[in-house]
């Protein structure tokens, strides 16, 4: 199963209450916390990643705290996993390793591997900050993809 860790997905959910309150100028790690109820050290720690990725500029001082360095829909999904886990990867073969895979050179799976890693990279790159703040049902939702029914457990 493909998922988006934790700390990613709340890294979504800090830049959307940093995206929609936007008539506070800054926003503190404290403030944020208590607006999205999650403990201050995780805040602290996914604000300091997406600071340093580039997407949240710290501001220090008393009057300090983040800010968005682009509009929401100038920031992809991808941005906020890649500055949260790093670049994002499906399998051992499409990881950016020092430890390739020893059966990558001779793998018939490696290249369709590469084109499903491809396919969800492009989706969550066209998925902005904007488009995760859309209420459901007021905006065209990027197509949902139909996966066949998985079988019963033990059934192979």
């Amino acid at each position: 199963m493909l998922r988006i860790s934790r700390l990613a997905d709340y890294g979504v959910l800090l830049l959307l209450q940093v995206a929609k309150d936007s008539g506070s100028p800054m926003h503190t790690a404290r403030d944020l916390a208590d607006a999205v109820a999650l403990p201050l050290p995780t805040v602290t720690k996914i604000l300091k990643a997406l600071a340093k990725g580039g997407i949240l500029e710290s501001h220090r001082g008393k009057t300090g705290g983040y800010t968005l360095n682009r509009p929401p829909a100038a920031v992809s999904v991808v941005d906020v996993i890649t500055a949260i886990e790093g670049r994002p990867a499906f399998t051992q073969c499409t990881a950016v390793t020092e430890d390739p895979c020893v059966r990558e050179a001779s793998c018939p799976a490696r290249p369709n591997w590469s084109r499903v890693h491809g396919t969800v990279l492009a989706a969550l790159s066209r998925l902005t900050l904007a488009d995760m703040g859309q209420v459901p049902g007021r905006r065209v939702p990027i197509a949902p993809v139909t996966l066949p029914a998985a079988p019963p457990r033990g059934v192979s």
